[in-house]
């Protein structure tokens, strides 16, 4: 529901992928089987949340970043991880890699490496 009216605000997504996988398609790479990238709420088909975030992440608004701080969370470590790697790949550049690439997660970061000699 939008805060500023009494109307309801829907957003429908019309998802790429396969028989078996979910294919992002702003980079095919980033895949996901269905029953992880979307949930049943109700009988209603939406999207998992790490999915959504990964969407909001290309360019993050003010209300993404209030939805990215509440969801992560939330998130169980599977779900978690598979958005880190994906922010990491997909968009590495978005403001909210930076979490992941902090001197705080440093093993994670492609500076925090050992390099191969």
């Amino acid at each position: 529901m939008n805060d500023s009216s009494t109307e309801w605000v829907l957003q429908v997504n019309v998802e790429d992928g396969g028989e078996r996988a979910w294919v992002y398609k702003r980079d095919p790479r980033l895949q996901l089987p269905w029953d992880r990238a979307v949930r049943d709420i109700g009988g209603v088909p939406t999207g998992a949340p790490e999915v959504q975030l990964v969407w909001k992440a290309l360019r993050p608004r003010p209300e993404d970043d209030v939805d990215k701080d509440a969801v992560l969370a939330a998130l169980d470590p599977d779900a978690r991880a598979w958005y880190e790697q994906a922010i990491l790949s997909i968009h590495p550049h978005s403001t909210w890699s930076i979490h992941v690439r902090s001197p705080f997660a440093p093993t994670k970061a492609s500076w925090g490496r050992k390099r191969q000699p």
